[in-house]
């Protein structure tokens, strides 16, 4: 069973007075604990890393000289948020756009392009309040925008991904070329030949991924047979029984009988099995979506030859 590391606790009787005095939403905001005599800094107790970059500079910018790079940003923005916007300016809720200074000098939004689309279209805005960055590399400015709007809102995991490429993730950049191999396209559309389980892609990679490409064939396949996207369900199911089966020494879905016996139930019947099976345990989940995927393997089959169930009642 894994262990995971906790931060430290360390007494300090002032900190439990003013915990006791204010129990609702207590944040502590010190710098330092007192152990015994010694004053330590919080940052050497509990290893926070290190500051890598400098604080921005304060400017009024004329909006003419605010660009937006489409090769990271989001590619769809609200029509009738820019329109709201619009017609409903406020400073207060403008606040300030992160910018970031390239190189060659031009100036570049990577938070806040739905304002500044919006100050765009008004004649009595002529200049935008920004924090302005000096970054050298566009990688960096990319991760920029994944670090300012995970932190701040939600984007889409599609804008996310494209901006991970453009940072040079390690992760997004073996998803893509896995996807380039299979002429697969992550994008929105919902069609035969696209994914948007782009999170899910993700997180099995960053588990295993050669079992991921080991399976990633079959996923295709039974999603080409289905004339559909690939599906996060489809992915995260087979991706737990293939991890059970390889770690239990049970063979593997990629291939022979237990391949065959997948691609004879199909997508919709797999689909259709992930659903009772969830509602059936009342919970979801990998495991679960993997134990759908088990009723197909065990059909017909007695005794030694069945797969152990994965989710026990």
């Amino acid at each position: 069973m894994a262990v995971i590391a906790q931060e430290p606790v360390i007494r300090d009787p002032m900190r439990r007075r003013v915990k006791s005095s204010n129990p609702r939403g207590y944040i502590d905001t010190t710098e330092t604990h007192q152990v015994g005599s010694t004053t330590v800094d919080k940052r050497l107790i509990y290893k926070w890393s290190d500051i890598e970059d400098c604080p921005g500079e304060f400017r009024m910018v004329h909006k003419n000289d605010l660009h937006v790079d489409s090769s990271y940003q989001r590619q769809s923005v609200s029509g009738k948020r820019v329109a709201h916007i619009t017609s409903q300016w406020s400073w207060l809720a403008c606040g300030c756009l992160l910018v970031v200074q390239r190189q060659d000098g031009t100036l570049w939004v990577y938070e806040g392009q739905t304002r500044k689309r919006g100050a765009d279209r008004r004649s009595d805005i002529t200049v935008l309040p920004c924090l302005v960055f000096k970054l050298d590399r566009l990688a960096k400015e990319a991760q920029a925008f994944i670090s300012a709007n995970t932190v701040r809102g939600p984007v889409s995991m599609l804008d996310r991904f494209r901006a991970m490429l453009i940072a040079n993730d390690p992760t997004a950049l073996k998803i893509q070329e896995l996807l380039e191999e299979w002429e697969i396209i992550a994008s929105s559309a919902n069609s035969r030949g696209t994914t948007r389980a782009l999170e899910a892609l993700l997180s099995c990679a960053k588990n295993n991924m050669p079992i991921l490409q080991n399976i990633f064939g079959l996923i295709v396949s039974l999603s080409e047979v289905g004339n559909m996207p690939i599906k996060a369900d489809l992915i995260k199911g087979l991706f737990y029984l293939e991890s059970y089966m390889q770690r239990e020494k049970l063979g593997t879905i990629a291939e022979g009988e237990y391949r065959e016996r997948l691609a004879l139930a199909g997508p919709e019947i797999l689909e259709k099995l992930m659903r009772e099976t969830r509602n059936w345990y009342r919970r979801g989940g990998p495991k679960v979506l993997a134990q759908a995927c088990i009723r197909v393997l065990n059909n017909n089959k007695r005794g030694k030859s069945r797969i152990p169930d994965i989710v026990v009642e």
